[in-house]
């Protein structure tokens, strides 16, 4: 790569207020980068099961995670992040989440919403994930470790990223690392 190809990344980074995300299980630098930071905020749904600790899930951090418990046969959870005023992520940014999906799990879908000043941009399902079985990716998966990125690649410029879960069979905890991109 030329000096000056990472000088523009290195430029693009800092514009956008994105770094590197790193930590977790192993190390995840390189997966996504976080959106998260200064005054951005997230907000949570969900049906059946309990949140907990919803506002790790856009942090700026993969060594935290929020986590939601489906407790019973079919459940869903949203996880919306915002971005700090003034940033806007630039079109065919990759847009998705960090999960940790337990082996014993049942079946979970993630589906995948990019917004610019609250208006839907883009929206897909980027992967389902039935038990024993590898991951059906509808827009990019990625694994490192006990991690999947789930992501939608973007068609225009965003602000928010909105993750949202179904699921249905056995109960168990979805650890939601980050929303980011890539």
């Amino acid at each position: 790569m030329s000096k000056q190809t990472v000088a523009r990344v290195a430029c693009l980074s800092t514009l956008l207020g994105l770094s590197a995300c790193g930590g977790g299980d192993g190390d995840l630098t390189g997966i996504c980068r976080v959106l998260a930071g200064g005054s951005s905020s997230v907000d949570s749904r969900h049906q059946v099961g309990n949140m907990m600790d919803f506002e790790k899930a856009f942090d700026g951090s993969l060594n935290t995670f929020a986590i939601y418990r489906a407790t019973a046969g079919n459940g869903s959870a949203t996880f919306i992040g915002r971005a700090q005023s003034g940033t806007i992520v630039p079109t065919g940014t990759l847009a998705g989440t960090v999960l940790v999906v337990p082996p014993d799990s049942s079946t979970l879908t993630v589906n995948i919403t990019t917004t610019l000043n609250g208006v839907v941009q883009d929206s897909g399902t980027a992967g389902t994930f039935n038990r024993g079985e590898t991951p059906a990716c509808g827009g990019l998966c990625e694994f490192q470790g006990d991690n999947i990125y789930f992501a939608i690649q973007s068609t225009k410029p965003f602000d928010g990223i909105t993750a949202d879960f179904q699921v249905t069979g056995l109960p168990f905890d979805l650890q939601v690392r980050e929303l980011c991109t890539r």
